[in-house]
C-alpha cells in the first residue's frame, strides 16, 4: 500500500506559495500551504510530514 507524501509549504508570499503548491501537486504529492510561523507550527503538530519547504523569513518566528 502506497503512503501519500505530504509536503508542508511554509511561505508567506501568496504567489510563491501557489506556484510551489502547484508544482508539488503536479508531481503527485500533497501540498499544504502555511503562511506564517504560527500556522506552520500548528500544522507540524497535527501530522508527520514527509517534507517541509521553509521560507526562512516568515513574518512570525518559528519558536516554541
Amino acid at each position: 500500500m502506497n503512503n501519500p507524501i505530504h509536503i508542508l509549504v511554509a511561505e508567506d508570499d501568496n504567489d510563491i506559495s501557489r506556484l510551489l503548491c502547484s508544482i508539488i501537486k503536479k508531481s503527485g504529492y500533497i501540498p499544504q500551504p502555511a503562511y506564517s510561523g504560527t500556522e506552520t507550527l500548528l500544522y507540524l503538530e497535527q501530522r508527520r510530514w514527509s517534507m517541509l519547504l521553509l521560507d526562512l523569513m516568515l513574518p512570525q518566528p518559528i519558536s516554541k
